[in-house]
Order: structure tokens, then C-alpha cells, then sequence
């Protein structure tokens, strides 16, 4: 899809969701509310991201005591609303392009991750046969379970790097012809 040009924005944006479940889930611990050091966990986390620095603090306060799933919509609002004002302010063409921008770079990089890390548990995969471990089924199985957390962890990355990517526009200066020196040349 992201090769064929095809918009992405609701693949990106339930990245951008999934991240941050995913963060409140871990930093929470098991607990069903988010205690004083997970909730400034979290606002560590996102600060830079689409929270200000100077907003930091207070969203660690907003945090604390609220429940798992109270923080995660409320996170997920606020990053859907920067999210948009991003789009606004790059316009709705550049934003689609930088979707596919951040995905084509996050896959590339986590596929060349995942193929370097293939590599390296079948050059160990066989001691396996010295714990009377199939070596085979032992390759499939972490190798699955490899795939899942590159996948993941894709997900993850392009959440991030959307708000962190920036457009930078330049634009061709047209040279004016303003007249010509003494020599005859153009200035």
C-alpha cells in the first residue's frame, strides 16, 4: 500500500493508538490506576513527542490516579488532536506523504534489523541438539516470535517518528535579471 501511494493515515493513526496503550499498559504495571512514578513515566515518555516540554509536569499530576483506560483515551485524544493540527499545518498532501515516508523508512529499517538477527540465531541454533531441543521448531518458534515483536515494534517507531518528522519546504528562488555591469555580464 505505502509503495503503491495509497493512503495510510488510518493504518498510522491506529499506530499511533496502539503505541500508546501499549506504553500506559507497561508503565502501569499491572495496577488498574497509574501511580505518581508511572504516570511521570508516561509523561517522560511523550514529552517531545506531542506533548511540550513545559506541559510535562502537569500531565504527570493529570495522570496520577487516573485509571489505565482513563489515561490511555485521554492520551490518544490529545495525540489525534496534534496529529491533526500537524496536518493542518503541513497541509493534507505533504502529511500523506509523510506517512508514507515514515513507514517506508521504519519498515526498511526494522525488516534489515529482523534479517541481521535471523542470521545470527541460525548461526547458534543448533546447540539447541545439546538440550534435546528440536533445533528446527526451536528456529520457527523464536523466529515467529521475532516477526511479532519487529511488528510491534514497527508500530511503535512510526507512532513516534510521525510527530517527531518535520517538512522541510524549499522553495526555487528565481533569479530576476537586474540589469547588466559594465562588462556586459548580468548581474
Amino acid at each position: 500500500q505505502v509503495l503503491d501511494g495509497m493512503d495510510v493515515q488510518d493504518k498510522l493513526r491506529g499506530m499511533v493508538d496502539f503505541e500508546i496503550e501499549r506504553e500506559v499498559l507497561n508503565a502501569s504495571n499491572g495496577h488498574t490506576h497509574l501511580e505518581k512514578l508511572a504516570a511521570g513515566q508516561i509523561a517522560q515518555h511523550y514529552t517531545g513527542v506531542f506533548i511540550a516540554p513545559e506541559e510535562k509536569n502537569a500531565l504527570a499530576v493529570r495522570l496520577e490516579g487516573m485509571s489505565v483506560q482513563d489515561a490511555t483515551d485521554w492520551l490518544q485524544t490529545r495525540a489525534q488532536k496534534v496529529y491533526d493540527a500537524k496536518e493542518q499545518a503541513v497541509s493534507p498532501d505533504i502529511m500523506r506523504e509523510m506517512e508514507r515516508v515514515v513507514l517506508l523508512r521504519v519498515v526498511d529499517r526494522k525488516w534489515m534489523d529482523h534479517i541481521d538477527a535471523m542470521s545470527e540465531m541460525r548461526k547458534g541454533i543448533g546447540l539447541n541438539a545439546y538440550a534435546q531441543i528440536d533445533p528446527l521448531k526451536e528456529y520457527k518458534k523464536l523466529g515467529f516470535d521475532m516477526f511479532e515483536s519487529m511488528i510491534d515494534e514497527m508500530k511503535c517507531d512510526a507512532a513516534r517518528l510521525i510527530f517527531l518528522a518535520q517538512v522541510n519546504i524549499q522553495r526555487e528562488k528565481v533569479a530576476k535579471e537586474s540589469g547588466t555591469s559594465g562588462d556586459g555580464t548580468v548581474q
